[in-house]
């Protein structure tokens, strides 16, 4: 028999009552093969630092080290790639994150290991390595902001003045083939997601001047890609050859991209206008079909709009009255993310909606981890732990 929970409750209630479920669901460490913060240790580290803050449990974050413990010693997973969600660049960005809450004997040793390979490896690394913030240099960005480590983010930027100097050598765009990663221009797997990670080492003042030179020449780059509504907002396709909007996510579109065009506008200033075109059309896409919100996801689904909007509502860079809307619709997305909680047979899961089959999944960004994160990011007074991940 599948339930949901009960409607009347309040959100807060509804996150509370939610992410116990959950802690009382997910595998004991042990009970799964992979480290990655994709659906193993880094990820249920994460689940249970941040449940352990929300609900004031100390044994959660037991449990969360019990987690990155068993990631680091008797995982299945070898160093094989420098993957953030995949490989030990996730695990080593939950292992910081957690090390800041409580203490990690010998974390410091781990996390410095992971330092030197990553910084061999970018050094290393042929001009196709990949870009985009899921399995590429956007990842390595993310984990190095999280150790604020100069070495990695000078060597990331060298590879990327490299390997993108022709942002601003083109007289003209041209569109590249659909088939080059160049071409995509969704956040999670795109050009977007490397100027955002970019950005961010440039706010924090560790991005070298020809990084920040590269960022600007980025930013002019996708400029050109954006179309333009009748109404003066404004969206971008999934990749560079397609006119049709993409969905409503983080990983591609309008709230995505939208934090793209928020961290770099310190060092792209002609294009500061476009935040407000670009949230517009996300408002005015939130009810369509083409949004394509079908399920709960973090990734694209009702609980990372919910995030993204609850952020942009408090970006005094944005028209307060687009900012109000934002707060509105993130509550919308919310309760709507709350609605698609089930219970099946004593266990909790939110479903994920995969090439037309729903399915029950943990991870972090298309699973249950992910939406009871996104949920208890929703009341934190903090800055999320999330909003450092997705480059928010």
């Amino acid at each position: 028999m599948i339930s949901t929970l009960p409607q009347q409750q309040s959100l807060s209630a509804c996150t509370r009552e939610m992410v116990r479920a959950a802690a009382a669901t997910l595998p004991e460490p042990g009970q799964y093969h992979s480290a990655s913060l994709s659906n193993g240790a880094a990820a249920y580290a994460l689940f249970f630092s941040e449940a352990a803050a929300y609900l004031d449990e100390s044994s959660f974050m037991t449990k969360a080290v019990e987690h990155l413990r068993w990631g680091l010693d008797g995982s299945d997973d070898t160093p094989s790639s420098i993957s953030l969600y995949r490989s030990i660049p996730g695990l080593g960005w939950a292992l910081q994150h957690v090390a800041r809450q409580t203490t990690i004997d010998g974390a410091d040793d781990v996390l410095r290991d992971i330092d030197e390979m990553l910084i061999a490896a970018v050094k290393a690394a042929p001009r196709n390595m990949k870009i985009d913030v899921v399995d590429g240099a956007a990842g390595l960005l993310v984990y190095a902001l999280s150790r604020a480590s100069v070495g990695l983010i000078g060597a990331l930027s060298h590879w990327c003045v490299d390997r993108f100097g022709y942002w601003s050598e083109r007289p003209c765009v041209e569109m590249l083939d659909p088939s080059e990663a160049d071409s995509n221009l969704g956040v999670a797997h795109g050009i977007p997601g490397l100027l955002s990670a970019l950005a961010a080492c440039a706010a924090r003042g560790m991005l070298p001047d020809r990084g920040i030179e590269l960022l600007g020449h980025g930013i002019d780059y996708l400029a050109h890609f954006a179309v333009e509504t009748p109404s003066g907002s404004m969206y971008f396709p999934t990749h560079q050859h397609e006119v049709q909007p993409a969905r409503l996510a983080w990983c591609y579109g309008a709230l995505g991209i939208a934090y793209t065009f928020i961290r770099a506008a310190p060092f792209a200033p002609g294009h500061a206008a476009a935040v407000d075109r670009i949230v517009a059309f996300a408002l005015d896409q939130f009810d369509r079909k083409d949004a394509v919100l079908s399920d709960a996801c973090l990734c694209h689904g009702h609980s990372g709009a919910a995030l993204i909007l609850h952020r942009l509502a408090h970006e005094s860079c944005i028209d307060s009255d687009l900012r109000a809307r934002c707060a509105e619709l993130s509550r919308d997305a919310a309760q709507r993310t709350v609605a698609q909680c089930r219970q099946e047979d004593g266990q909790f899961a939110f479903r994920h909606l995969q090439r037309g089959v729903w399915r029950h999944t943990t991870s972090l960004l298309e699973g249950t981890v992910g939406v009871c994160v996104g949920l208890m990011a929703l009341e934190t007074d903090r800055r999320p732990a999330l909003a450092d991940l997705l480059l928010l």
